[in-house]
């Protein structure tokens, strides 16, 4: 029995990185806020520290040009849908358009961008009188986690950027802007394709090799 030990020894690493990864990252979300002036569609480039936490590339949606009611139709990408919220609103994949979209109906409840199991890191969207310290941002990730809950720092601006980036990995995985009588007239977010392992699975893939290496000596032996 002479190898116990040594196996131990080569276990308790693999152990320690399977209880970290267990342990999710901790949220550590940025804001930004810029005034906007009208239908000017430029929430991408209006601040220059939400497009470098953009980065490179991005989509753009400009919601100028708004003709369906279909929130599935205007990104393969992301999907907005209507649903209850504070203010009122209903349960539908409807919105509301008019050289920009909201919640279907009458402009209130919850307005939900969805970006379909796609990574996030970061977006923003030009705001329309979302204006107020009641109305509500939520931003959760890509397991419905709630990462953190916000309001429009730029009360009484009639127009205005929004916009959050994930500084410590985190995934943004759809946002709930719950709020009365407003829109958002583009968005802009950068992604991609979740490809990245769980920590959790790189720690199960790592005891798996410890175990091979031991089987491996133990045999040698």
């Amino acid at each position: 029995m002479k190898f116990l030990p040594k196996f131990r020894a080569l276990l308790a690493p693999a152990v320690v990185m399977l209880l970290l990864g267990a342990n999710p990252v901790s949220a550590a979300l940025l804001t930004y806020t810029e005034p906007m002036t009208g239908f000017t569609y430029n929430s991408d480039t209006v601040s220059a520290a939400f497009n470098s936490a953009l980065g490179s590339p991005y989509t753009y949606i400009s919601f100028s040009a708004a003709s369906s009611n279909d929130g599935t139709s205007y990104s393969p990408l992301v999907t907005f849908s209507t649903k209850v919220g504070t203010f009122g609103g209903s349960d539908t994949g409807n919105v509301n358009f008019s050289n920009e979209i909201g919640p279907f109906g009458s402009w209130d409840g919850i307005l939900n961008i969805d970006f379909n199991g796609a990574y996030v890191s970061a977006v923003g969207f030009g705001l329309v009188e979302f204006d107020t310290a009641v109305e509500e941002i939520r931003v959760y990730d890509d397991s419905n986690a709630l990462l953190g809950t916000f309001n429009n720092q730029l009360l009484n601006d009639m127009f205005s950027l929004w916009g959050v980036s994930a500084s410590a990995g985190e995934r943004i995985g759809h946002i709930e802007l719950d709020g009365n009588f407003f829109a958002i007239q583009d968005i802009a977010f950068s992604s991609t394709v979740n490809s990245v392992p769980e920590p959790t699975s790189v720690a199960l893939l790592g005891l798996g090799l410890v175990v091979l290496a031991f089987s491996r000596r133990n045999t040698n032996s």
